[in-house]
């Protein structure tokens, strides 16, 4: 119903519907009124205000009251409408700027949780941190009030954990010398990127330093975010 209100501008049609019905009830009772009259020659009538002169009144021109009460009835009805019309469009209004408050007020937590623990981390830089892609992939329905971890980042940690057990694949049956670490800097750059992290290209041993710091904070983030959620804990590496 909320959605439909959404889609529906219901205080417009409401005022429109009201002026209608009050053009319309008002030239039908003017019609009725006029050909009554005129049929009955009551325009000859003296005027009077004897009981018998108002039952002879109303008895010729019921038509015209009931026209007048359903008018009323409908009207009331329409206002009827257009108060909880009102009353629903301030509530939505209101339940949008309270999501959207909280949205900034959780996302605000976020960037400083990540900026206090980026700082932890020597190898780690902040600028090549996408915080607010990072937050927009975890809670996708954020600005709509939901805080709940969206399917996308589950799908997001598990594809990076695949890449992880690659290598320890890779690693593991490859023979002295031969695994190629470059390849697999590009998979878990490539894996990460969808978080918002840049990770460059760096010598070996600079480059494993750098994804440590950067899978623990990936794990302390999950841990202190996505609590009671299907998101996967990280895979222990064994090609370090």
């Amino acid at each position: 119903m909320l959605k439909m209100l959404r889609k529906i501008k219901l205080i417009p049609f409401v005022v429109y519907s009201f002026v209608i019905v009050v053009l319309v009830s008002l030239l039908l009772m003017v019609t009725i009124l006029y050909t009554t009259i005129y049929n009955e020659k009551m325009y000859l009538l003296e005027f009077c205000f004897t009981n018998e002169c108002v039952l002879y009144t109303n008895k010729k021109l019921s038509a015209v009251i009931k026209v007048f009460n359903a008018t009323i009835s409908i009207l009331t009805s329409i206002a009827t409408v257009g108060g909880i019309a009102v009353a629903v469009k301030s509530y939505l209004n209101v339940t949008r700027s309270n999501a959207l408050n909280n949205h900034i007020a959780h996302f605000k937590i976020f960037q400083d949780y990540i900026d206090f623990e980026v700082k932890k981390r020597d190898r780690l830089l902040l600028s090549a941190i996408d915080t607010f892609k990072w937050y927009n992939l975890i809670f996708k329905r954020s600005r709509s009030g939901s805080m709940n971890v969206s399917d996308e980042y589950v799908e997001v940690v598990t594809r990076m954990n695949n890449e992880i057990l690659s290598s320890n694949k890779q690693a593991q049956s490859a023979t002295e010398g031969s695994y190629r670490y470059k390849e697999h800097q590009k998979r878990i750059s490539g894996a990460v990127s969808f978080f918002g992290i840049n990770l460059s290209f760096h010598p070996r041993n600079d480059f494993y330093e750098i994804e440590t710091q950067m899978l623990d904070l990936i794990s302390t983030v999950n841990k202190a975010f996505c609590t009671e959620s299907l998101v996967p804990e990280i895979e222990k590496r064994k090609y370090i």
